[in-house]
């Protein structure tokens, strides 16, 4: 006969096993769709549509955004997504290149409403390490 105490931790041995899975399986889903890392303070959607802490956006030096006319948002890494909505589940439009200038319209809870040349509107990520806005 097996001992109890052996089943027990055999079967703990499995949960652990399989939350570890799940959590890499997750973080290899975002890094292959080429999503940011989640960062403390990054706002996020659950399922059901509940946000989560808001990040804050970013601001110019002086701390008030430019005027739309005058400004330009530039992507500081490759693959950036710009997405259809201001969010991490929102439809992709396509892949941004590294240096890419896109016409700054807004910033709202971490996003970036932006215009690139064909006149296509959507959202890149307002975080400092993934993209800069210029006046």
């Amino acid at each position: 006969m097996m001992d109890v105490g052996r089943i027990a931790r055999a079967a703990l041995g499995v949960v652990v096993l399989l939350a570890l899975v799940f959590l890499v399986n997750t973080w290899w889903g975002d890094f292959r769709r080429g999503e940011p890392p989640a960062v403390v303070g990054e706002t996020t959607t659950t399922p059901g549509g509940d946000a989560e802490t808001p990040e804050e956006p970013a601001d110019d030096a002086d701390g008030e955004e430019p005027a739309a006319s005058e400004a330009t948002v530039v992507v500081l890494i490759e693959g950036l997504n710009f997405r259809r909505e201001p969010s991490r589940e929102g439809e992709l439009i396509r892949g941004l290149s590294r240096g890419a200038r896109l016409e700054y319209l807004d910033t709202n809870d971490g996003w970036h409403h932006v215009r690139d040349d064909d006149g296509v509107e959507g959202y890149v990520s307002a975080s400092e390490q993934y993209t800069e806005v210029q006046r």
